[in-house]
């Protein structure tokens, strides 16, 4: 039997002003100036408190970009 994937959370980031800027999700978002993954990975944290990995998906259109990450840590997932 194999287990279900996980349940993921899909996110849009947008490159506005300088910064990276995530969209809200469960009440929190996040921005950095480096680059969308880290702003995906500051978002994760606030939500998990912990590193989680993020995977983008596609670009949207120009200056937007499809994200996702699990929608719980990996060590409560089970």
């Amino acid at each position: 039997m194999t287990a279900a994937a996980p349940a993921m959370i899909r996110v849009l980031v947008k490159y506005t002003a300088g910064a990276y800027n995530t969209q809200t999700v469960r009440g929190k978002r996040a921005s950095s100036t480096c680059s969308a993954g880290e702003a995906m990975q500051r978002l994760a944290r606030k939500l998990h408190g912990v590193e989680v990995t993020c995977t983008k998906v596609q670009d949207v259109r120009s200056a937007i970009e499809l994200w996702r990450m699990p929608a719980v840590p990996p060590e409560t997932a089970a």
